[in-house]
């Protein structure tokens, strides 16, 4: 039970997160998602599941979330100077709402992570509040710890999406502002060879898609 409440904890607080931040409230969203992200480190004091493979796989993916959240918005506006700026919502579905398994908590700890990362760049780049350079550079550098945080976790994804793409770019964005061209080259430069890899892997599927239907078409001709 206990490590159900952190769950379903973790979920609502992320979800009411972006509720905050899409009501202009970036402080508000930021306190919201850092106690997300305490419930989430609790979940994990309870292992759940077991060794067969429903109990790892997770019944949502942030890759598939950040995909429709493009389709939604349209690329341009997600993309508003250069950074990706629409966090990650966590469905309420029963399956994922319900099920505190290993790989649901872990997708869940995925989101709240790149939100963290993106409500604290934001509240330092359009931030509706005055502050100091010093304490706008410290939400920079807060920012870039989750987003790395993000990069070190997303070897569990099962393949590069959305997720690490989006924070190789604002990674990148970040560094530029901080006058860090190296590193900002260097993250730009990863960025390009995910999609390149991404697209790649795209075209290998929808070639084996196409060769799989060529060979029923001539084993339907063959048998006429």
């Amino acid at each position: 039970m206990e490590a159900l409440h952190h769950h379903q904890s973790a979920i609502d607080c992320n979800n009411m997160g972006l509720a905050h931040w899409n009501s202009g409230e970036g402080l508000g969203a930021i306190e919201f998602l850092f106690t997300a992200y305490r419930h989430c480190l609790k979940s994990f004091s309870f292992l759940v599941g077991s060794d067969n493979g429903e109990a790892r796989k997770a019944n949502f993916s942030v890759n598939e979330a950040m995909e429709s959240c493009l389709k939604a918005v349209g690329e341009k506006q997600e993309l508003a100077n250069n950074v990706f700026h629409t966090g990650i919502r966590v469905p309420s579905s029963p399956e994922v709402r319900s099920n505190p398994s290993d790989a649901n908590k872990t997708m869940v700890l995925y989101a709240v992570v790149f939100n963290l990362a993106v409500a604290h760049h934001l509240v330092a780049k359009w931030g509706n509040i005055e502050m100091p350079s010093a304490m706008q550079e410290n939400f920079q550098r807060t920012a870039i710890e989750f987003y790395q945080m993000g990069l070190q976790m997303q070897q569990e994804i099962s393949s590069c999406g959305m997720y690490t793409i989006a924070i190789l770019n604002n990674l990148a964005h970040l560094y530029s502002t901080l006058g860090d061209a190296e590193k900002s080259a260097f993250y730009f430069s990863e960025m390009l060879s995910r999609i390149a890899a991404l697209e790649e892997a795209i075209v290998g599927e929808y070639d084996a898609h196409a060769s799989k239907l060529q060979q029923i078409a001539s084993s339907a001709a063959a048998a006429a």
